[in-house]
């Protein structure tokens, strides 16, 4: 699925004890590199924790205080949510462009 600022060409979902569920997502962003994102929440609620390792080799972490801004958690849909409205998760989430690579096509 192509959406503004990155392809998603994986997502596998791991459910957990207690509403925990983390994605595991495989994207490419707007200039080709392969990275790798993981999104880590409870389905009853509280922020999102979005992980990438960047260009420069250094994993980088952000809150994502608003999940609800890109769906129900609960399912896949979700990282679609996420990746669709790339501009606000750009703005609230800058390691997505930390290292440049996400910059470019993100209109």
């Amino acid at each position: 699925m192509t959406v503004k600022g990155a392809t998603v060409r994986r997502i596998i979902r791991t459910a957990g004890a207690g509403g925990h569920v983390t994605y595991v997502v495989d994207i490419h962003t707007p200039a080709g590199a392969a990275r790798k994102c993981t999104f880590s929440g409870n389905l009853f609620g509280g922020p999102v924790l979005l992980s990438s390792e960047c260009a420069d080799g250094h994993t980088r972490v952000a809150e994502i205080e608003q999940p609800h801004d890109f769906g129900e958690f609960a399912t896949e849909h979700w990282v679609h949510g996420f990746f669709r409205n790339w501009q606000l998760a750009a703005v609230r989430h800058p390691i997505l462009v930390d290292d440049g690579d996400a910059r470019e096509g993100t209109g």
